[in-house]
């Protein structure tokens, strides 16, 4: 992110937590979409993923006054909607739905690329922690500090789960080119 566009959502967020409603929907409009797209790599169903998202700024709106640094507000809304991900992962996983949720959802998607579906596919394979490490770091470009951070987890941690997730997701999109 650029200086200028960080300094710019830092000031967002400070109108936001003044109750500058003008400012939070510039701040909603500006994360709606990334927040949408991080939600949506975790659950494999788009439907949850606005759900969650939409239950991501609902928390946000109740406690944004009570964050104390603004330049972290990346990392605290990107925490929201993965602990969010995480509870309805859980929630499926109690009422045994998320094992045959996850391949329906990922058929009525509207991917397009042969290679990108075979890499969804592949993503979607992978558990829930190798997941959402991947997700954070490469689809979502935050640095190895920003998703300890995120998962409340040691460097060392990320680091050790970044290279199984991207062993095991090399071994399915090889699996899934000789299939």
């Amino acid at each position: 992110m650029k200086n200028k566009q960080k300094i710019y959502l830092e000031y967002l967020v400070l109108n936001s937590q003044k109750g500058d409603s003008e400012s939070l929907q510039i701040l909603i409009e500006y994360w709606q979409s990334r927040l949408l797209k991080h939600a949506w790599y975790i659950t494999a169903d788009r439907e949850a993923a606005q759900d969650i998202v939409q239950e991501s700024w609902l928390a946000v709106m109740k406690s944004l006054r009570n964050l104390q640094d603004p330049s972290r507000f990346r990392s605290w809304i990107y925490q929201i909607t993965t602990n969010k991900c995480i509870d309805w992962i859980r929630h499926c996983q109690r009422q045994k739905k998320w094992q045959s949720e996850v391949p329906k959802n990922l058929s009525q998607s509207d991917k397009t690329q042969n290679d990108t579906d075979e890499f969804y596919v592949a993503l979607n394979s992978l558990n829930q922690q190798h997941k959402i490490v991947l997700s954070l770091y490469y689809l979502e470009e935050m640095s190895i500090t920003e998703v300890a951070e995120i998962l409340n987890l040691s460097k060392g941690t990320v680091k050790s789960r970044l290279y199984h997730a991207r062993e095991k997701l090399k071994h399915k999109l090889k699996g899934l080119e000789n299939g």
